[in-house]
């Protein structure tokens, strides 16, 4: 067989010995120590290995299915996956990631990590990493043959991955790149089946005991579909990231869909906000029993928060996973009733805090000595008002005076125990309505065309409303607030607006806020419309 030949710059194939790349884009000519060679079946890499099949080809380097050469020359052994960098990547960071990747391999020797055989770095050889073939394939390809998989199925592949997560969070590893691709199956099993499964790819793995040396300061790392926000912003990655992936994991595996897909996957800020917007995600009405349903959407709802000090830790998630599998889900989501919420953790990463090994580990909270608890809330709207500020809706969209007065006395009455006065309201003269350019060109409600229309205005306006007293004890704000909407044929808001100027973390806190709304619709598309929220002091 004719040898193949690659060139390194942009990985184009040919034949032969030619000057210059045929690819015509790039047209580089031959380097000084010759074209890259791809192996073919029955080729022997570094006189050890006999190649079977290509398996993947990678950004950085292919993936090779081999076996060892034995004592005859015959293949000997379990079958290998063989990784071997490309000629000109074979230094830098694209070395230095392949040699993390073996080094945290060996030192997590787990039933659910992938083997390591070995790793080779010499001169006159093509650095490669050795594992162990996993004959099932991945958890992308199980998904693209079987699609959705059974509540219980589910939690039986994502109960494995967390355990495998949990003895690399042990030892300061935070994977960061958990997706369907990098989880690989012992076997290909049926639909119905729990496979055994192994976590691999830990070539971009953190390992905090010794930083991340590898990647920019606030460069994005990670696959777009199941990164952590933290990681769109650039920030250090801790447990929690790895717990977020996981929830978005497990949203693909009851649905074969991402939580998200990314207008542009690109662009690193505008993928935050989607995100954002978009978690937690709701489990689908058909998926599993009302009990399975209930304790999946708890399992994302905890796993899936914006701020990782807000998620659930591993073996919180390991608890409800554990019910689901044994079919025992009612029962488990009253263990979780009486159970720490996520706030109440007693886990902090804490990078620098190392064991007698040098290991870096997560240190435990001291316990909590109710000096920092909520005082209880007061009936009394005087104190109440001196205290926090008196949220008062004035939702400017045309609704009659007597609407207004009405929404906010029976809001005031339910949220604080007594109607405050009117003389407390601050009302504000109706602003001019357009349709936000940041908004798709949905149906307008701002500017209602009949009855109808001005009935769907008024009903959303005064549910809307509703959230003001999350917006403001949650996120607190005591200035007007102007927002664009956009409320989907669902009745879930999906995406918000924000007019008023606002600090980042209040603007963010506020449309997560808003989107926590579930509104009845009875028209069957999506509609747009501004909404002004005023709060008295």
């Amino acid at each position: 067989m004719a040898t193949t030949h690659y060139c390194p710059r942009c990985l184009n194939t040919f034949t032969g010995d030619p000057d210059a790349c045929t690819n015509l884009a790039c047209g580089r000519t031959r380097p000084p120590d010759g074209w890259g060679d791809l192996l073919h079946p029955g080729d022997v890499l570094d006189r050890h290995y006999v190649i079977e099949r290509a398996l993947a080809v990678g950004g950085a380097g292919l993936t090779y299915l081999a076996r060892e050469v034995g004592p005859a020359g015959e293949p000997a052994g379990p079958k290998l996956a063989i990784k071997v960098l490309y000629q000109q990547r074979d230094k830098g960071d694209f070395l230095r990631r392949l040699a993390n990747e073996a080094q945290i391999l060996q030192e997590l020797a787990h039933s659910h990590i992938v083997e390591c055989r070995g790793f080779v770095h010499r001169t006159g050889h093509a650095p490669y990493l050795v594992t162990l073939f996993e004959h099932g394939g991945s958890l992308g390809a199980h998904l693209e043959t079987h699609g959705p998989l059974s509540p219980r199925v589910s939690a039986g592949i994502l109960r494995q991955v967390l355990l495998a997560l949990d003895t690399a969070h042990q030892r300061a590893i935070v994977h960061r790149d958990l997706k369907p691709e990098n989880v690989l199956l012992r076997a290909r099993v049926h639909k119905d089946e729990i496979p055994d499964v192994r976590v691999a790819d830990f070539g971009i793995a953190k390992v905090a005991a010794i930083g991340d040396k590898l990647t920019r300061a606030g460069a994005f790392i990670g696959t777009p579909e199941f990164a952590a926000p933290e990681q769109f912003d650039g920030l250090a990655p801790t447990p929690a990231t790895d717990v977020f992936a996981a929830g978005a994991l497990l949203y693909a595996l009851l649905t074969d869909e991402a939580v998200v897909a990314f207008d542009n996957r690109l662009d690193s800020v505008a993928c935050r906000d989607e995100l954002e917007r978009a978690v937690p995600p709701t489990v689908p009405g058909h998926v599993g029993t009302d009990a399975e349903r209930e304790l999946l959407q708890r399992l994302l709802d905890g796993m899936m928060q914006v701020l990782p000090d807000r998620r659930w830790t591993v073996q919180q998630a390991l608890v409800a996973l554990n019910g689901l599998v044994e079919g025992t889900p009612r029962k488990t989501l009253q263990t979780l009733d009486v159970t720490a919420t996520p706030d109440d953790s007693n886990t902090v990463w804490v990078p620098g805090m190392e064991d007698e090994a040098g290991t870096s580990v997560p240190r435990t909270r001291p316990a909590p000595t109710g000096e920092d608890e909520e005082p209880a809330r007061s009936g009394d709207w005087t104190g109440t008002l001196l205290g926090v500020g008196a949220p008062v809706v004035t939702l400017l969209v045309g609704l009659p005076l007597a609407a207004i007065v009405l929404l906010a006395t029976a809001w005031a009455t339910g949220w604080y125990g007594s109607a405050p006065r009117l003389s407390d309201a601050t009302v504000q003269e109706p602003i001019s309505v357009s349709v936000p350019e940041a908004l798709p060109p949905v149906r307008n409600l701002s500017t209602p065309a009949n009855p109808e229309e001005q009935a769907e205005r008024d009903r959303l306006a005064n549910a809307l409303g509703q959230q003001a007293a999350a917006v403001q004890k949650t996120c607190h704000l005591g200035d007007a607030l102007v927002a664009d909407v956009r409320i989907s044929d669902r009745g879930r808001v999906r995406s918000v607006d924000v007019q008023t100027e606002l600090p980042e973390d209040v603007r963010r806190c506020v449309i997560r806020e808003l989107r926590r709304s579930r509104l009845a619709r009875t028209s069957t598309d999506d509609v747009s419309m501004r909404i002004t929220v005023s709060f008295s002091r």
